[in-house]
């Protein structure tokens, strides 16, 4: 939701959002914050924002009040105060466990702030845990629910075990065209698995699969692959 964050930056945009109805869902959220922070505001607090980092991300709105009648429609600006502004910056250093990067906020307008919008990325390093409660949320369409224990022992594997990622590098790039249909001069392409993990990945299988030979060739500097053309109809596989 990182697109929409960057979208609003006037009261102008947050009522666009509000004419057009856009509903909560498991990136969006929208509060109203027009009172100094209870305890129980900080909890909430602590635990929209983990359950979005748990989650897919989003974006949480503070200073929209929802429709009475259907809770996930946004209704109206309704300005935030502003002790809250600092409030919230201090839950989330506190209260949450391990910290989430890559946070954002903006204050609608900046001068004189009605609206507070945070946005939060999909996390790197899940499960967060709210320290109000010592549990692990996630976002299930516009709610907040608690992390069942398997879906907790399995973010804390993921974050234990190999977490691996291919990168392409680019070492002769394609620029001259000839042949009909047109085939570029021979293009060399190096490719990396990086391991953000904790443990080391051990056993590595790579399957890459390429458009038929008349759209791409590859050349096999070993010659030892030739019949593996034949697993996949219709496509190239190294």
């Amino acid at each position: 939701m990182a697109s929409l964050f960057d979208s609003l930056s006037t009261l102008n945009d947050i009522q666009a959002l509000i004419d057009s109805a856009m509903r909560e869902s498991e990136v969006l959220e929208y509060k109203t914050a027009t009172t100094v922070f209870s305890d129980n505001d900080k909890r909430e607090v602590a635990k929209d924002v983990s359950a979005m980092a748990n989650s897919l991300g989003g974006v949480i709105i503070y200073g929209v009040s929802a429709n009475p009648t259907d809770k996930t429609l946004p209704q109206a600006i309704e300005p935030i105060e502003k002790k809250n502004i600092e409030t919230l910056d201090r839950v989330l250093n506190a209260q949450v466990r391990p910290p989430i990067h890559g946070l954002r906020r903006k204050l609608i307008p900046a001068d004189q702030p009605q609206i507070l919008v945070i946005d939060i990325p999909p996390s790197e390093d899940p499960p967060h845990q709210t320290l109000y409660e010592k549990r692990y949320y996630r976002r299930s369409g516009a709610e907040c629910l608690a992390m069942e224990h398997d879906l907790v022992a399995l973010k804390f594997g993921r974050k234990l075990g190999a977490v691996l990622d291919l990168v392409f590098q680019p070492l002769v790039a394609p620029t001259t065209f000839s042949e009909e249909p047109p085939r570029s001069n021979e293009a060399h392409l190096r490719l990396l698995i990086s391991n953000a993990g904790r443990r080391v990945g051990r056993h590595v299988r790579l399957l890459l699969r390429f458009p038929p030979s008349q759209t791409v060739g590859i050349i096999d500097k070993k010659g030892t692959l030739e019949n593996i053309d034949t697993l996949y109809p219709g496509q190239q596989a190294r």
